[in-house]
């Protein structure tokens, strides 16, 4: 079952988290801090979206005012990760089904979804376009 995550599940969070960074890149600017992931748990789960079923997978997005007009919330995904096990069998989209009622209920106009570059590209490039997900923009990263 889908929730909105709890303090308790906090080991299983930081077992996906570390999962999560390892296969995504972040580990080249810097190695994982516990003390600020801890915060950015808890101000997930008490202010904003963090979504789990507490053994398999989590989805954390932040709500916010847009910077050019304070009247309108958008969201953005800042993580999602689904153990190998449960990917292509609909839990990630159960995930992306529930973050979306959330997002609405807390009144965002838009969902920004992000696509890591070599996970998943052609199965996340295929699931965002059914869902009517629009391509928008690519990031580029270097590291200094």
């Amino acid at each position: 079952m889908i929730r909105q995550a709890e303090i308790k599940d906090l080991p299983e969070l930081y077992r996906m988290i570390d999962l999560f960074h390892e296969a995504t890149g972040p580990k080249a600017i810097g190695k994982m801090d516990y003390d600020s992931m801890e915060h950015t748990f808890k101000v997930l789960i008490d202010e904003n979206i963090l979504l789990t079923d507490g053994k398999s997978g989590m989805l954390g997005i932040l709500v916010y005012k847009l910077f050019y007009n304070h009247s309108i919330k958008v969201a953005q995904e800042i993580f999602w990760w689904v153990d190998e096990d449960k990917r292509g069998k609909g839990f990630g989209l159960e995930l992306l089904k529930e973050a979306e009622k959330k997002v609405k209920e807390m009144g965002a106009k838009a969902l920004f979804m992000l696509k890591v570059k070599g996970l998943g590209d052609e199965r996340l490039d295929a699931l965002y376009k059914a869902l009517g997900y629009i391509e928008q923009e690519t990031t580029y990263r270097r590291d200094l």
